[in-house]
């Protein structure tokens, strides 16, 4: 369910005529640092429409000026002179996608874009908790301990492991 921008105040739902984001309310996104402008962030912002209008997607809120987005597709671009560097802040920013079906009616839904380190990816740069660029020994920990609270995978830690002994 995404944010109901036609004044009614009603929550969005599939059975309006109102565009209905995939995601819901909020999404994630991530991009390496160090990305030159045009490179994609994450997979693209989906809506849907009950009545199958065409949508327009927009690009809006504190961050919009560094991105870019395709309006036909939902697919969010780093834009022309933006510097993603994970070593400096900020490590993540913050978009509004907007979809507008051809009636006029929209929707929005916010999107957080994760800066993540090349070096380490995604998962790397996750549990990089001291941002140092390299995994140390309480990182590892860490990674252990969701391991048994079922929140990553067993291939999962054994990556972080691998990062820990190659830095």
């Amino acid at each position: 369910v995404c944010a109901d921008l036609d004044g009614d105040g009603a929550a969005t739902t599939a059975g309006d005529d109102l565009p209905v984001c995939v995601d819901g309310a909020t999404a994630t996104r991530s991009v390496e640092d160090n990305s030159v402008e045009g490179t994609n962030v994450g997979m693209p912002i989906a809506a849907s429409d009950a009545n199958d209008n065409e949508l327009t997607y927009t690009l809006g809120g504190a961050d919009a000026t560094l991105f870019t987005i395709e309006e036909d597709t939902g697919q969010i671009k780093v834009g022309a002179g933006t510097a993603l560097d994970y070593e400096t802040e900020p490590h993540t920013f913050t978009v509004d996608v907007t979809a507008t079906n051809s009636s006029g009616a929209s929707a929005t839904i916010s999107v957080t874009i994760a800066v993540i380190d090349a070096n380490l990816g995604s998962l790397g740069s996750r549990y990089d908790a001291n941002r140092d660029r390299k995994i140390d020994r309480d990182e590892v920990i860490a990674a252990i301990v969701d391991y048994f609270d079922d929140l990553i995978s067993r291939d999962d830690v054994i990556s972080i492991i691998v990062l820990y002994f190659s830095s």
